[in-house]
């Protein structure tokens, strides 16, 4: 009887953990990504050379698309770096003008069709009233830097400079068990934030004198960063992180590839 009671009363603690750990959400994004993408990390850890501290990172997916073009035939790969957030309080952001040189350069280096090219503002980094997140707020009295998406920009971006430009090993890897797949003509690394829903946020336009409205269900924040990179070298790049809506991610996903993609395959780059 004393165990049975015993029990009930681990298993009431154990359905309270559940109901207020945000592993819940993250356990719900794993799950739905393993079923949708071939290639996924979950949790993997890095050393943090700036404080030399073991990090935890969210999850990297990966997926091959194929694309034939007249007498053109190439894969792009796609890689998203994710942060998971349960976002459980009002947060307003306000949008501003990208900086739209500097998009440019990131999109760019990201997708490799050169620097003149006309196609650049088919990127879904450029939206149609070419704005971006500057600016944030929640419904608590804090300091930025105990903003929850300060702390959240912080460990994506910390986590995106170190694995971006490194080999990744996914379990069940293709190529780790020798079977025999093209390499991808293009790579696209996207550093993302997820939140469970976008209920509690809200934009707003800087310079404009009108109506707070429901976010779109997914956006880009604008970072400037300075950072200390190796060999203690000071760093300063631009980033623009997608923010998303759990709810609404594979309208994400066709917006990636109807986009991003699509510019790709007008430009038919060289890739010899």
């Amino acid at each position: 009887m004393n165990n049975i009671f015993n029990m009930e009363k681990i298993d009431n603690k154990i359905e309270e953990i559940i109901k207020n750990s945000w592993n819940s959400f993250h356990a719900k994004v794993v799950s739905d990504l393993r079923n949708k993408w071939r290639k996924a990390l979950i949790c993997p850890y890095y050393n943090d050379n700036h404080t030399n501290k073991a990090r935890e990172m969210d999850i990297i997916v990966e997926k091959d698309f194929s694309f034939d073009v007249f007498w053109w035939s190439y894969i792009i790969r796609l890689q998203l770096f994710i942060e998971c957030k349960y976002n459980k309080n009002l947060t307003l952001f306000w949008f501003d003008d990208i900086d739209y040189e500097s998009a440019i350069s990131l999109i760019t280096n990201m997708n490799q069709i050169g620097r003149n090219n006309i196609h650049h503002d088919k990127s879904h980094y450029i939206t149609d009233d070419k704005k971006v997140a500057k600016l944030y707020a929640s419904s608590k009295d804090k300091d930025t830097e105990n903003e929850d998406f300060f702390k959240w920009i912080n460990q994506i971006l910390n986590w995106f400079i170190y694995y971006k430009d490194k080999t990744l090993n996914f379990p069940n890897d293709d190529i780790t068990n020798n079977v025999n797949v093209q390499s991808p003509n293009i790579t696209i690394k996207l550093p993302l934030i997820m939140c469970n829903n976008f209920d509690n946020m809200y934009g707003i336009n800087i310079w404009e004198n009108e109506s707070i409205k429901q976010q779109n269900p997914f956006f880009q924040l604008e970072i400037n960063y300075n950072y200390i990179g190796y060999n203690n070298i000071p760093e300063h790049k631009y980033f623009l992180i997608d923010v998303v809506d759990f709810t609404k991610f594979d309208l994400f996903i066709d917006d990636i590839i109807k986009k991003e993609f699509e510019s790709i395959k007008i430009c038919k780059p060289n890739f010899e």
